[in-house]
């Protein structure tokens, strides 16, 4: 219901400046006393109004999103349960813990590195 209200106060101002652009072209404004020589301050105020409607329309979507990005957040942080943390005392052990694990892994195993690994020790 929202979004038939402002769609259709949209359209009307939108129609509204269109009249009075072209009625103010073709020289017929100047029998209407209130709109002689207001025809800036008039498209100012439509656009004012065009302005303020984007602003909101858009800062209602934005919200929307930011709600989105952090529930999907929250849910993946939740949905790891967390894991226990290996300390692992050298570059010998982390090998072999690597061995160990691709043998253990029952598809695939993606190798993730760019290179020979040096040892610090």
């Amino acid at each position: 219901m929202r979004d038939t209200i402002e769609h259709f106060s949209l359209f009307a101002t939108a129609g509204i400046s269109i009249v009075i652009s072209l009625l103010d072209l073709f020289g017929l404004l100047e029998g209407i006393p209130f709109l002689v020589g207001r025809t800036s301050t008039i498209s100012l105020l439509v656009l004012g109004i065009v302005v303020s409607y984007l602003a909101f329309e858009r800062r209602g979507k934005l919200d929307k999103i930011e709600h989105l990005v952090a529930e999907g957040f929250d849910k993946t942080i939740f949905s790891l349960g967390g894991s226990p943390v290996r300390q692992l005392k050298d570059s010998q052990e982390v090998y072999e813990y690597l061995a160990q694990r691709i043998k253990e892994a029952k598809s695939s195993v993606d190798d993730l590195t760019w290179g020979v690994i040096q040892s610090t020790v």
